[in-house]
């Protein structure tokens, strides 16, 4: 049984919108990564994108059992996977320390600093390879269309 993602966040952990993400210039993993904050916060966008990863991944299968890695974790590291064109080696040295990448998947002790949740390769690997490039393809065009449909509205405003 896999959730979309757990709303409940630990006593100190930062909401994910509330999450600053620098911008500098053109670096690549705080533009995905700002992406996939705006998916998060826009219920419209997300509502589609997670129907999308809840066919792929969980296709037809019942929805009892142990709890799976959380769809927006594999959302996340999917995308920076094929984004940053990472192995599962470096994904999974990401996820483990990079802060603002656990910031967004909503996983980081801001006030200690102290790991809430570590991922071991295996996990990675089993739940983030469901994660196809065609799946990724589909929701990036999803994104665009959806920005598309921002930019027209500002310009009409």
């Amino acid at each position: 049984m896999r959730k979309r993602f757990d709303p409940v966040l630990t006593l100190t952990a930062k909401a994910i919108p509330d999450v600053i993400i620098s911008y500098k210039g053109s670096d690549k993993l705080n533009l995905m990564l700002m992406a996939l904050q705006f998916i998060y916060k826009t219920p419209e966008l997300n509502e589609k994108i997670f129907s999308i990863l809840e066919k792929k991944i969980m296709g037809n299968k019942m929805r009892t059992g142990r709890n799976g890695m959380d769809l927006w974790y594999i959302l996340v590291l999917g995308v920076i996977r094929v984004g940053m064109d990472y192995g599962y080696n470096e994904l999974c040295h990401a996820a483990n320390n990079d802060r603002i990448l656990r910031k967004i998947l909503g996983i980081d002790d801001f006030f200690t600093g102290e790991i809430i949740k570590e991922f071991c390769y295996r996990t990675i690997h089993e739940n983030v390879s469901k994660l196809d490039v065609d799946t990724i393809e589909e929701i990036n065009d999803l994104v665009c269309e959806f920005g598309e449909k921002l930019i027209k509205k500002k310009r009409k405003n």
